[in-house]
């Protein structure tokens, strides 16, 4: 209940062996009157400034960007919704959820960053979201980056796997 409840707060309290609050962290105090987890107490927390809002899309790094295109749109019938060919980039709208491919050899970028199946959350502010990471001590693999469209960034999680963070400048995702 506690998780659905407040899902991005975490208590002050330190004997439950839960984070300390980070710098830039607001602290507000939550009254429960609902009869459920804390019912009627207060309790203070720190509510994390940045939100992840869902996921924006799913990227796989490819070989050959030509080949995977027409994979995509000839034997999987995907309809590409954007192209970069210049950048080696391509979108395929599968609602919820869009999945890029990328050649990221074919431009000398991003080679290591991007390993395949990479995830990339989308973010109020992109900025504000890697210094808190920064300031948690997460590693930031990149970024924010500009683009024409967005801004993108990345992290590791502690096994090393890579997890993008993406805000769209027209405030969409999904």
């Amino acid at each position: 209940m506690r998780e659905r409840l407040f899902s991005n707060l975490s208590p002050l309290n330190q004997g439950d062996g839960l984070p300390i609050p980070v710098e830039g962290a607001e602290i507000i105090q939550v009254c429960d009157n609902i009869g459920s987890w804390v019912a009627g107490s207060c309790f203070e927390v720190y509510a994390l400034l940045m939100h992840i809002r869902g996921t924006d899309f799913v990227l796989y790094t490819v070989t050959d960007y030509e080949r995977a295109k027409a994979f995509y749109r000839d034997i999987l019938g995907l309809q590409p919704a954007q192209c970069w060919d210049d950048l080696f980039w391509a979108e395929f709208e599968i609602p919820p959820t869009t999945l890029a491919i990328h050649d990221p050899a074919r431009n000398g970028e991003y080679v290591k960053e991007y390993p395949s199946g990479t995830v990339f959350l989308a973010v109020e502010d992109i900025f504000l979201a890697v210094e808190e990471f920064r300031n948690r001590g997460v590693e930031i693999v990149y970024g924010p980056v500009e683009t024409p469209i967005c801004f993108d960034a990345a992290i590791k999680d502690p096994d090393g796997n890579i997890i993008g963070l993406h805000q769209r400048k027209d405030g969409t995702y999904g």
